[in-house]
């Protein structure tokens, strides 16, 4: 789709709707984990709620990475600008190859102690510190999954993360309880095979898209000397990933100080706020729909 062209009206409506519906999928998914968590004990679901804040660090990322991949490929296509179109799509993959090395580093080995600053403790502590290690190590995925989707919506292309957020959330309700409970020849893996549940959709996630983007030819124009790091390219990334980011993780911190507060009252506490955080991620529909079309628009 060119979006320096055509109805302003209708390229909203034809970026919005399909974000808004990968988003409630995208929700939809973290419900599914915290219905199996249910399964499994309080301890678990107190877990999976206490790491909700934490894992917001790696959605905050990958939202910022998408949004600003948009943005600046969007602005070069706008100047019609070839050598910065391409440019900008190699660079961003590079940055977000980085980015992921160093959160992968650190979200391991910083995944305990942040779960102590929410008073966490006992099964609940240790179970969260794995799941959360576990998922952190994965980063890589999840964020370059969201630069391709960052490249799709900079030529008002929503549908081929609404279309993976849908299969994966049926993957997701699928390998759930084979991962937990075990079968077809494979250990039960309790409350982590939630986690591995979870890469495994995030993998699938990235070679989907990845294969869409190829098979599209929206990365023919993109040379492998484009990949060599450029400090000016990459500045003007980082210039728009990283407020972008801290923005999102604004909430995390909202979320992180209230989960501290209310381990005070113990694991069903935490529990029914974590269920609850899921059911008020579906108000966010229409906005996230909105933010994304404007973004690839202007």
């Amino acid at each position: 789709m060119d979006l320096t062209e055509g109805n302003i009206p209708h390229h909203l409506k034809t970026i919005a709707i399909p974000a808004s519906i990968a988003f409630l999928f995208s929700t939809l998914f973290n419900v599914v984990d915290t219905f199996f968590a249910g399964w499994v004990s309080t301890n678990a679901q107190a877990a999976l709620s206490l790491s909700f804040p934490v894992f917001f660090i790696v959605v905050a990322i990958i939202q910022g990475v998408s949004n600003s991949t948009a943005a600046l490929i969007g602005n070069a296509l706008g100047e019609q600008d070839n050598r910065k179109i391409s440019l900008f799509k190699a660079q961003a993959l590079l940055f977000g190859f980085i980015l992921s090395m160093f959160i992968s580093i650190a979200g391991f080995y910083l995944a305990k102690n942040l779960f102590l600053l929410m008073r966490a403790q006992g099964e609940s502590l240790h179970l969260a510190t794995k799941y959360m290690q576990a998922i952190f190590l994965a980063s890589f995925f999840p964020i370059t999954t969201y630069a391709f989707h960052g490249i799709f919506i900079a030529y008002g292309e929503a549908r081929p993360l609404r279309n993976w957020l849908i299969a994966a959330s049926i993957i997701n309700a699928i390998l759930n309880p084979l991962f937990i409970f075990g079968g077809f020849g494979l250990p039960a893996l309790g409350f982590q095979g939630i986690a591995f549940a979870t890469i495994i959709s995030f993998i699938l996630g990235t070679f989907y898209m990845g294969n869409k983007l190829v098979k599209e030819k929206y990365i023919q124009d993109v040379k492998f000397s484009d990949f060599y790091p450029n400090f000016g390219i990459l500045k003007e990334l980082a210039s728009q990933i990283i407020p972008a980011s801290l923005n999102m993780m604004a909430i995390a911190i909202g979320v992180f100080v209230v989960t501290g507060f209310v381990q005070i009252f113990g694991d069903k506490a935490v529990a029914s706020y974590g269920i609850g955080t899921r059911i008020q991620q579906l108000f966010l529909l229409p906005i996230i729909g909105l933010s994304t079309a404007a973004i690839a628009i202007i």
